[in-house]
């Protein structure tokens, strides 16, 4: 660290890399920013964009320079593992796109790492800092739903067209953004799965084995009688994409995404009191929330970052101040590497359960 900020290398630019590389560079205890990006064509345009000198064409490079404390790599899937590996051995921090790892082997080889290393490892979720999770985590704090009765969660995304690494997998593998808030609200982590595929791959298409275009899992969670519903699918799925999805119910509140982009979310109410004699069932009113802006839901030290910030996913600052603020106390991040291997081992046991045509399966580090 230079004078208690953090220095930081962003690795990959082709998806969303250059919008944490912008996110870093806007916040007060970051001292400076590197890139990395081994196509130079793209790493030098938004080198120029952003006004960033350090430039890197390979990972080999930024772990071998002493310029840096963290790395954050925005890779592609199948790199994970092997690179958050290398980033932690190599004496710097990492934090990492989803997922983790693949295979309840790879997530055990991260954690070993992050034990024998002592760095730290953070999961970058951006979905838990979507303004819909952040305020529905401030009203379960303050007790607003009553006793929760039920989540649901789902991801749906037509991934044709994007890189050879997404076609067949799993959509277990990629549950976290349903997943992710629900478990970043409540708390709670993931004890057991049973999970069904659903509809069918062609067989040219199978490259990790799985048959199904869709999974849908029930979760059993930790310190929470609700259970946890989860649906994703990525293949041959006519649906748009959406940013927030997901639900929870209460005995007093619930809570529902928006079905369509663009719109608010829904929130039902229950009246409040003694149900007068002969009234069949609680009245309930339903209004279209509009949330508060991103700026009041974010700690106070980067709230006029996002006030006055042209970042194209505000969700990138608050996770990037969580990363560099938990380096800078000495702390755990919010997604630390024991929350992130229940969450990714969530995700691949749940495929298992598929496998084994909805069978439980145990999922480890629910402690």
């Amino acid at each position: 660290m230079t004078a208690g900020k953090i220095r930081i290398a962003v690795v990959g630019l082709g998806n969303f890399g250059q919008t944490w590389a912008a996110a870093y560079a806007a916040l007060p205890d970051v001292a400076h920013v590197g890139i990395c990006e081994p196509d130079e064509r793209l790493l030098n345009t938004v080198g120029n964009k952003l006004g960033i000198e350090r430039r890197h064409g390979d990972l080999a490079s930024v772990l071998a320079s002493d310029e840096y404390d963290a790395v954050h790599l925005v890779t592609p899937i199948p790199l994970h593992v092997e690179q958050s590996i290398a980033v932690m051995k190599s004496g710097k921090h990492c934090a990492c796109a989803i997922p983790m790892a693949l295979s309840l082997e790879d997530v055990d080889r991260v954690v070993a790492t992050k034990k024998e290393t002592g760095q730290t490892y953070m999961l970058m979720e951006t979905e838990i800092a979507s303004a819909a999770c952040l305020y529905v985590r401030r009203l379960y704090r303050d007790g607003a739903f009553g006793d929760l009765q039920l989540m649901r969660g789902v991801h749906y995304q037509n991934m044709e067209g994007w890189p050879d690494y997404w076609r067949g997998l799993p959509p277990m593998y990629y549950c976290y953004h349903g997943l992710g808030p629900l478990l970043h609200v409540t708390g709670c982590t993931v004890a057991g799965v049973q999970c069904r595929g659903s509809g069918t791959l062609p067989e040219e298409e199978r490259q990790y084995g799985s048959p199904y275009t869709t999974e849908s899992a029930v979760f059993e969670l930790t310190g929470l009688d609700a259970i946890c519903e989860i649906t994703a699918s990525f293949h041959r799925f006519a649906r748009s994409f959406l940013s927030d999805r997901f639900y929870l119910y209460g005995s007093r509140l619930s809570f529902e995404s928006p079905q369509i982009a663009g719109e608010d979310p829904v929130v039902f109410e229950a009246e409040a009191g003694v149900l007068p004699d002969g009234q069949r069932g609680r009245k309930v009113s339903v209004k279209r929330m509009d949330l508060p802006p991103m700026a009041d839901l974010v700690p106070d030290a980067i709230a006029e970052v996002v006030r006055t910030s042209r970042i194209r996913r505000q969700t990138g600052i608050p996770m990037a101040h969580e990363f560099v603020r938990s380096i800078v106390e000495h702390r755990p991040p919010a997604v630390d590497v024991f929350t992130a291997a229940n969450w990714t081992a969530a995700g691949v046991c749940a495929h298992e359960s598929a496998m084994r045509n909805g069978e439980r399966v145990a999922v480890p580090y629910c402690e």
